[in-house]
Order: C-alpha cells, then structure tokens, then sequence
C-alpha cells in the first residue's frame, strides 16, 4: 500500500490535522480495512461502526504513533482489537454463535465463463464459511497474511503476540482449513 517514506509524509500531513491527508488515508484503508473488520465481526451492520470507530483512533492519536511498526501495522493492530470488541458485545447481545449466511441460488445450466464464475463463487462462499468457523486469532492470522499480505513479524506486532504463536495458530487454522474443505490448502487460496 505505502513505503516507508509515504507513510513518513502521511504521518506527518495527519499530524498536523491536514483533513485532505486523513480523507486519502481513510479512502485508501476503506476497502482492505473494511473487508478484514468484516470477517471478524461477522455483522455488516457493525462494519461501517468499527472502521469509522478505527479512523477515529487514528485521527486522535496519530501523535502517539511511535513509528515502531509500519502504519499499516498499526491501523491494523487498532482494527483487530476493535472488531474483537464488538464481536464480543455481538455475541453477549444475542447471547448465541453468529453463523455466517449468504444465500446462494442454483444457477441454470450455463456453459463457459459463467460457469466458472459460479463454481469460483461457491468456492469462495466454502472459503468464507470455514474462515468463519475458525476461532478468532485463527481466523486473524489467515486474513492478515493471505490476504493482506503481512508477515508474521507483522501480525503479531498486531495481535500482540510473538512470531511464533503467530506461527503456531496459522499450522492450526491450516489444518482445520484443510479439514473443512478437503484438498490442500493451495487448492482454495
């Protein structure tokens, strides 16, 4: 997303209370950032709440930002614990496991492109599911580093955890991942 140098000059623009800089930082975020609180909270209702809550953070205490971790990793780090926040009030309202659920329709028989959109689409939907079935640090882990491309020096920079139990929950999600879905993982990422 950014380098080093960029994330330097949008550190400062946003210190110094620059609204241009924080409207570009938050479109720029908006979309990965908005996906990953989404696979945690499991609530798109609660989506929109936890980024704009993050952005927040970030817009107060941007000073505090001590620059001992790349901005992303820090953005993250408040995202991850946020969306953990509110999946815990979700879960203590309902009192009950959110599932996740998405509608899908058979489609008729077509041939070509659009079958493979559909098959690609089912296998996504399986992706998603077991995802969500896997505990949350588990499920963290995965999202930041396939999908987010991050390291595990990163991920656990974000999670607040050392690289190695970052390590050790991406073999479990792994297997579990594996499990649910049959194959090798290579086979759905």
């Amino acid at each position: 997303m950014s380098t080093a140098g960029s994330d330097d000059l949008v550190i400062e623009r946003l210190r110094l209370g620059d609204l241009n800089a924080f409207e570009d930082f938050y479109k720029a975020y908006r979309p990965r950032l908005r996906n990953f609180i989404r696979n945690i909270v499991a609530h798109e209702d609660a989506v929109d709440e936890v980024f704009d809550d993050v952005m927040m953070v970030v817009w107060k205490k941007i000073a505090d930002f001590e620059g001992r971790s790349k901005l992303s990793t820090w953005v993250f780090s408040i995202a991850y614990r946020r969306a953990l926040k509110e999946r815990g009030r979700k879960a203590a309202q309902t009192s009950a496991m959110v599932e996740y659920k998405e509608a899908s329709t058979e489609p008729e028989a077509v041939e070509g492109e659009a079958e493979r959109a559909v098959e690609t689409a089912r296998a996504n939907d399986r992706i998603k599911a077991a995802l969500m079935k896997l505990p949350s640090d588990q499920g963290a882990v995965v999202r930041l580093a396939y999908f987010e491309g991050l390291s595990y020096r990163d991920i656990g920079a974000i999670m607040q955890c050392p690289e190695d139990t970052v390590k050790t929950r991406m073999f479990h999600a792994r297997r579990k991942l594996k499990a649910a879905l049959g194959g090798s993982l290579a086979d759905w990422v």
